[in-house]
């Protein structure tokens, strides 16, 4: 796999829009600049290991590093006015490609507020389509729901972790918690696309919407709720129905898929298991014929096995009450 470790970075601080590194070419050297100091410690810095107390704090253990690791697991904490970020990496083979497992906020009080996994579920010339679950804790759910979305991201600034792929289904296998349906269209040298994600009743959710040129997501993509204005004219633009029977699919192996204005490229329909612990894709052929299925597994770090039974009861609670769990 090509390096794009430094462009990984940049487009992590570009999501956390905190940063308090100098990034040197070469071998990606990480330094922490010392101008960002509390109490003389420096804001930011790698640790091996870090544990979640029983109050939701997040603690470094082991000794501090201003330089990151070049193999295995690792944190990087970084500690603000207002909140304490901390990215879980992996540094992976004889590359030394890194792979972000897990990013976790706490809030002003040094409470823990959410977590993002992101798992990279296929990718090409039309970018990465990946599985993006946040978590919301110490919030109540009427006014911070957590979801699960599929979505399109680039392919120079991915560091998302991807997947053990399993040949099979498990004997006891979680139930069908959403699914999307992504679907690319030729526009020129360009692909417009459109990903539908869906509740497990068949209801949409939300829809992600944008370009890509040559594996990267273009300026100007958006993700709209149902409930947002315009978003039955993206379900019209990009043929996605506003309910699907995903019972019918899942037993015929077909989807008809509304026709577009535009030449479609290619689609592809995710299946998530248990709020993310089973992925499934399958690879549309023309016609809505099933063409390819893959399954995988994400890896679940030991913080995960900490806070997982927490979140999915909040998945589960906005279930019962009917909020989306796909925004």
């Amino acid at each position: 796999m090509e390096k794009r470790n430094i462009g990984r970075i940049l487009a992590l601080l570009s999501f956390t829009r905190r940063t308090c590194l100098f990034i040197a070419t070469g071998s990606l050297a990480l330094s922490i600049s010392a101008c960002f100091l509390i109490d003389g410690e420096p804001t930011s810095y790698f640790v091996r290991e870090m544990k979640v107390d029983a109050r939701q704090h997040l603690l470094p253990v082991g000794q501090k590093s201003l330089q990151h690791f070049d193999d295995g697991s690792y944190y990087m904490f970084f500690h603000g006015a207002n909140l304490t970020s901390v990215n879980h990496f992996l540094t992976v083979g004889p590359t030394g490609d890194s792979r972000q497992l897990l990013y976790l906020e706490t809030d002003q009080h040094d409470l823990l507020e959410r977590t993002v996994k992101t798992d990279r579920i296929i990718a090409g010339p039309f970018g990465a389509v990946v599985t993006e679950r946040t978590c919301f804790y110490n919030r109540p759910i009427e006014t911070s729901p957590s979801a699960l979305l599929v979505l399109v991201q680039s392919m120079k600034y991915d560091g998302a972790e991807i997947p053990n792929t399993m040949p099979d289904a498990p004997m006891n296998a979680p139930p069908l918690t959403s699914f999307a349906i992504v679907r690319f269209f030729r526009e020129g040298d360009q692909l417009v696309f459109g990903s539908g994600n869906y509740e497990a009743t068949g209801a949409i959710g939300a829809i992600q919407s944008g370009k890509t040129s040559n594996g990267d997501l273009l300026p100007g993509s958006s993700t709209v709720v149902s409930q947002a204005q315009g978003f039955n004219n993206l379900q019209h633009t990009y043929g996605l129905s506003p309910h699907v029977k995903i019972a019918d699919y899942l037993r015929s192996s077909r989807i008809a898929l509304a026709s577009t204005s535009d030449a479609e490229d290619r689609s592809f329909v995710v299946l998530v298991y248990g709020f993310g612990k089973l992925i499934r894709q399958d690879s549309l052929g023309k016609g809505g014929v099933l063409a390819s299925s893959h399954l995988y597994t994400p890896l679940v770090t030991e913080e995960e096995k900490a806070l997982g039974p927490e979140c999915d009861g909040r998945f589960r609670k906005q279930q019962a009450v009917g909020k989306s769990t796909v925004w």
